[in-house]
Protein backbone atom coordinates (compact mmCIF):
# COMPACT_ATOMS: atom_id res chain seq x y z
CA UNK A 1 0.00 0.00 0.00
CA UNK A 2 1.99 2.82 1.26
CA UNK A 3 1.62 6.79 0.01
CA UNK A 4 0.20 9.54 2.37
CA UNK A 5 -3.29 9.30 3.94
CA UNK A 6 -5.84 11.21 2.47
CA UNK A 7 -6.27 14.91 4.02
CA UNK A 8 -9.31 15.51 6.09
CA UNK A 9 -9.59 19.35 5.65
CA UNK A 10 -10.45 20.85 2.21
CA UNK A 11 -7.13 23.10 0.77
CA UNK A 12 -10.06 25.37 0.13
CA UNK A 13 -12.00 25.15 3.34
CA UNK A 14 -11.08 27.16 6.43
CA UNK A 15 -12.23 26.96 10.57
CA UNK A 16 -13.23 29.94 12.24
CA UNK A 17 -13.99 30.39 15.59
CA UNK A 18 -16.96 32.14 17.05
CA UNK A 19 -18.04 32.91 20.52
CA UNK A 20 -21.83 32.57 20.79
CA UNK A 21 -24.85 32.48 22.47
CA UNK A 22 -28.07 30.41 21.42
CA UNK A 23 -31.75 30.93 22.02
CA UNK A 24 -31.85 29.01 24.50
CA UNK A 25 -28.95 31.17 26.02
CA UNK A 26 -26.28 28.35 26.45
CA UNK A 27 -22.97 29.93 25.36
CA UNK A 28 -19.31 28.48 24.12
CA UNK A 29 -17.28 29.13 21.44
CA UNK A 30 -17.61 26.94 18.21
CA UNK A 31 -15.66 26.00 15.31
CA UNK A 32 -17.02 26.93 11.94
CA UNK A 33 -15.85 25.32 8.54
CA UNK A 34 -16.23 27.44 5.39
CA UNK A 35 -14.73 28.92 2.34
CA UNK A 36 -15.75 32.06 3.03
CA UNK A 37 -13.35 34.74 4.72
CA UNK A 38 -15.30 35.01 7.87
CA UNK A 39 -18.75 32.67 8.25
CA UNK A 40 -21.80 34.37 7.30
CA UNK A 41 -25.06 34.26 9.73
CA UNK A 42 -26.46 31.30 7.64
CA UNK A 43 -22.71 29.22 8.18
CA UNK A 44 -23.30 29.71 11.99
CA UNK A 45 -27.16 28.75 11.95
CA UNK A 46 -26.16 25.68 10.21
CA UNK A 47 -23.20 24.59 12.55
CA UNK A 48 -25.13 25.65 16.21
CA UNK A 49 -28.19 24.67 16.81
CA UNK A 50 -30.26 27.67 17.98
CA UNK A 51 -27.66 30.12 17.00
CA UNK A 52 -28.79 33.25 18.18
CA UNK A 53 -25.56 35.78 18.19
CA UNK A 54 -21.74 35.68 17.84
CA UNK A 55 -18.71 37.32 17.98
CA UNK A 56 -16.03 36.42 15.78
CA UNK A 57 -12.67 35.80 17.07
CA UNK A 58 -10.63 34.70 14.01
CA UNK A 59 -9.35 32.19 11.91
CA UNK A 60 -8.01 28.55 14.05
CA UNK A 61 -4.51 28.68 13.85
CA UNK A 62 -2.91 26.08 11.66
CA UNK A 63 0.02 23.86 12.67
CA UNK A 64 2.44 22.33 10.22
CA UNK A 65 3.24 18.22 11.15
CA UNK A 66 6.14 16.75 9.82
CA UNK A 67 7.80 13.63 10.18
CA UNK A 68 9.53 10.71 8.09
CA UNK A 69 8.65 7.26 7.21
CA UNK A 70 9.94 4.84 4.64
CA UNK A 71 8.01 6.32 2.14
CA UNK A 72 10.09 9.74 2.64
CA UNK A 73 9.57 13.06 4.12
CA UNK A 74 6.47 13.75 4.71
CA UNK A 75 3.78 17.14 5.75
CA UNK A 76 0.19 18.13 6.62
CA UNK A 77 -1.03 21.11 7.74
CA UNK A 78 -4.10 20.71 10.36
CA UNK A 79 -5.73 22.65 13.19
CA UNK A 80 -5.06 21.85 16.94
CA UNK A 81 -7.57 18.78 17.05
CA UNK A 82 -5.68 17.43 13.52
CA UNK A 83 -2.72 17.36 14.90
CA UNK A 84 -3.90 15.75 17.94
CA UNK A 85 -5.53 12.80 16.62
CA UNK A 86 -3.03 12.44 13.74
CA UNK A 87 -0.55 12.23 16.02
CA UNK A 88 -1.75 9.93 18.35
CA UNK A 89 -1.77 7.65 15.09
CA UNK A 90 2.17 9.30 14.48
CA UNK A 91 3.39 8.44 17.83
CA UNK A 92 2.00 4.66 17.23
CA UNK A 93 3.98 4.24 14.21
CA UNK A 94 7.36 6.30 15.94
CA UNK A 95 6.78 3.72 18.52
CA UNK A 96 7.54 0.64 16.43
CA UNK A 97 9.91 2.62 14.53
CA UNK A 98 8.01 3.46 11.34
CA UNK A 99 7.79 6.86 11.94
CA UNK A 100 10.85 9.63 12.99
CA UNK A 101 12.02 12.89 12.60
CA UNK A 102 8.42 14.55 14.11
CA UNK A 103 8.30 18.06 14.25
CA UNK A 104 5.28 20.25 14.77
CA UNK A 105 5.68 24.47 14.21
CA UNK A 106 3.24 26.98 14.77
CA UNK A 107 2.23 29.71 11.63
CA UNK A 108 5.45 31.89 12.91
CA UNK A 109 7.54 28.58 12.46
CA UNK A 110 8.33 27.99 16.00
CA UNK A 111 8.56 24.46 17.37
CA UNK A 112 5.77 23.77 19.32
CA UNK A 113 5.91 19.48 19.45
CA UNK A 114 5.75 19.68 23.44
CA UNK A 115 2.70 21.61 23.04
CA UNK A 116 0.44 18.76 21.83
CA UNK A 117 -0.72 15.88 24.67
CA UNK A 118 -0.50 13.37 21.41
CA UNK A 119 3.27 13.53 21.69
CA UNK A 120 4.07 14.07 25.99
CA UNK A 121 6.08 11.18 27.18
Amino acid sequence: MGGKPPLIWEDSMAVHLISYTTTSGEQGVARIRTTRPAPSWADCHRQIDGYLTGTYLGVEPEYTLTYTTADGDQRRVLPRTGVESFGKLLSSLAGRGEAWDIAVTDEAGADVVCNFRCFAG
